[in-house]
């Protein structure tokens, strides 16, 4: 518009006045900016932009609740050590209910510790820090008692015992619970647990016989088992 109404006002211009055409053709220019001015402002010409899409609302995070049932835990995958706690509960944990501190595996300095009396088992083997000192039982509860002082009855075998490399359990006549070892019975159950139990670890126990006294425990070890078993009456 600059450049028509310059066109305009040096046009046939003579002596610094315009002639009355010309001062006409002024304002009729003048006044056809002051329209399109307005129509500028009003929105009228100005150029079209697509509408941006709204923003999608943000949600809100959800409070935390905190509830006071406590979660199922999570099956442990089956691994090694895990196919061994299962024949330690199966086999030498103690089902009865009268000594509760015996009805689970106990974890202690890198073995677990398994027993009902009868016969008993210690084996090195890797286990979460979380259970260390504790005995917990089949379902995953922590039992609140004191294990059994299990070292105590552990024999020096040094001490009137004896070792066999090959020994030979034989069928007891008349007896199919029962296994018979030189001058020694023993429960046949028991016998193939802890068979079970080396050949987790494909280990050939070295088994130690009482010398003296007939009623002491015979004792299987090998580098990673070490299972301790009472003799039975006939």
């Amino acid at each position: 518009m600059r450049k028509t109404l310059e066109e305009l006002l040096y046009k046939n211009r003579t002596g610094g006045k315009f002639s009355k055409s010309l001062e006409s053709e002024i304002k009729a220019e003048m006044e056809r900016v002051r329209v399109l001015y307005q129509k500028t402002i009003k929105g009228d010409n100005a150029p079209k932009t697509e509408a941006k899409p709204k923003p999608k609302p943000v949600e809100k995070p959800k409070a935390k609740v905190t509830s006071f049932v406590p979660e199922k835990a999570k099956k442990p995958k089956n691994t090694f050590e895990k196919t061994v706690e299962n024949l330690l509960y199966q086999k030498f944990v103690d089902k009865g209910t009268s000594h509760p501190n015996v009805t689970g595996i106990f974890y202690n300095g890198g073995t677990v510790i398994a027993t009902d009396a009868h016969v008993l088992a210690i084996v090195k083997m890797n286990y979460p820090k979380a259970n260390e000192g504790k005995i917990i039982d089949k379902k995953g509860n922590v039992i609140d008692a004191k294990y059994p002082n299990y070292k105590a009855i552990l024999p020096d075998l040094d001490k009137d015992y004896r070792k066999i490399d090959n020994p030979k359990f034989k069928e007891v006549e008349r007896r199919t619970d029962l296994y018979e070892l030189n001058t020694g019975f023993f429960s046949k159950k028991y016998v193939d647990a802890i068979q079970q139990l080396f050949a987790k670890f494909k280990e050939t126990p070295t088994i130690y016989l009482p010398t003296t006294n007939p009623q002491k425990p015979t004792i299987f070890k090998s580098k990673t088992v070490y299972a301790l078993l009472m003799p039975t009456a006939k």
